[in-house]
């Protein structure tokens, strides 16, 4: 009997926790219920982050500012449409200086910006204003430059009208030894920031002037007259070099030498302008050689290099109506010849003989360098 009565009192009790044991079970729903619900909002809220575009050019992302501060590093950035009012995305560009570095020019009495740089050493300046051209500090960018050591105010030049003519602004962040740290300028340098500004107009040109290495391996111009112009692209994602502008090769006892443009031909000016390929409408950066007067001495020769920006595969070729513009495939030389201000008979004579030397001698350095470098 004590045995059937204990059983009894254990179905009795599991009896009576039943109801226990179900809202127990309920409350353990609800609760992963609630969870569900206030994960959901958090879910929502993740992925619209996620989808958030990120900052572009123009944008002002802290990622996407450029720091110029290295000698051997400049920052080289191009403006290619007009900033029409203050919240257009477009028309300017971003960058910084490196710590204790300052900016050339340097602000007026008033606090102001009102110079740019016309070459890469300001020796020359221009207005801002006189060139649809405004440069300023962003102070909300102070906070965000605080933040890293290495960087300084954020500095923003738009344009209110692109120029009918294109032109380069050129920047210097000057830093001291004293004002910088030791391991970073121990003596002192200057990094250079380079602005291209483009013109109105769209270049149309002839793939014959593409210097991209597969179906043009050398492009030679010649310049008779002046005042007077001629233009060149590289391929596409090519790099030019000198990729300073106002800076050129030159061949000097068998070697090619970086030297100023303007100590070769007073006056003569290369600038990056927007241009496209006869019977393509992608866009490609293109280069004007704007030469305003002949030399005096002798007849001149220019000489740049396009070059991919890093070895790639080349891509396979793939049966389409029509063909893109060509990759940068291997490095590429732009050869621009300039006549001296003589009688015509005089400039076609022995300088061309000299020039045609000149190049040759060039091409094979430049392809034995290049052996050089593969066999490394």
């Amino acid at each position: 009997m004590q045995v059937s009565n204990c059983r009894s009192h254990r179905r009795f009790e599991r009896v009576f926790q039943r109801p226990e044991n179900e809202l127990k079970r309920q409350a353990s729903r609800v609760k992963r219920a609630s969870l569900r619900f206030l994960c959901l909002p958090l879910s929502i809220l993740l992925i619209a982050a996620l989808l958030q575009p990120q900052g572009s050019a123009g944008a002002d992302s802290a990622t996407d500012h450029p720091t110029c501060s290295a000698a051997d590093k400049p920052v080289i950035v191009s403006i290619t449409e007009p900033r029409a009012t203050e919240t257009d995305e477009n028309g300017y560009v971003t960058f910084r200086c490196g710590e204790g570095a300052s900016l050339i020019p340097t602000k007026n009495a008033d606090g102001a910006f009102t110079e740019f740089c016309k070459d890469s050493e300001c020796a020359r300046t221009a207005s801002l204003s006189n060139n649809k051209l405004t440069l300023q500090e962003d102070s909300e960018a102070k906070t965000d430059a605080q933040l890293s050591t290495a960087k300084g105010p954020l500095y923003k030049l738009s344009a209110s009208k692109l120029p009918d003519k294109p032109f380069t602004a050129f920047f210097i962040c000057e830093t001291n030894a004293k004002a910088a740290p030791p391991s970073r300028a121990p003596t002192g340098s200057r990094c250079k920031v380079q602005v291209s500004i483009y013109g109105k107009e769209k270049l149309v040109l002839d793939s014959k002037v593409m210097c991209n290495g597969k179906d043009v391996e050398q492009v030679s111009l010649r310049i008779d007259k002046a005042p007077a112009e001629t233009d060149f692209l590289c391929g596409k994602g090519g790099v030019l070099s000198p990729n300073i502008l106002d800076q050129v090769f030159q061949l000097v006892d068998g070697q090619t030498k970086e030297v100023s443009l303007h100590s070769l031909v007073s006056g003569a000016v290369l600038a990056e302008r927007r241009s496209s390929i006869a019977g393509d409408s992608e866009v490609l950066p293109a280069y004007t050689l704007f030469v305003s007067k002949l030399p005096e001495d002798k007849p001149k020769q220019l000489m740049y290099t396009c070059s991919s920006k890093q070895e790639t595969q080349p891509e396979r070729e793939t049966l389409a109506v029509h063909e893109p513009p060509k990759a940068q495939t291997k490095p590429c030389n732009v050869v621009i010849e300039i006549a001296h201000n003589a009688d015509p008979e005089e400039s076609s004579g022995e300088p061309r003989k000299y020039l045609a030397s000149a190049v040759t001698l060039f091409f094979f350095t430049f392809a034995l360098l290049a052996t050089s470098a593969s066999l490394v």
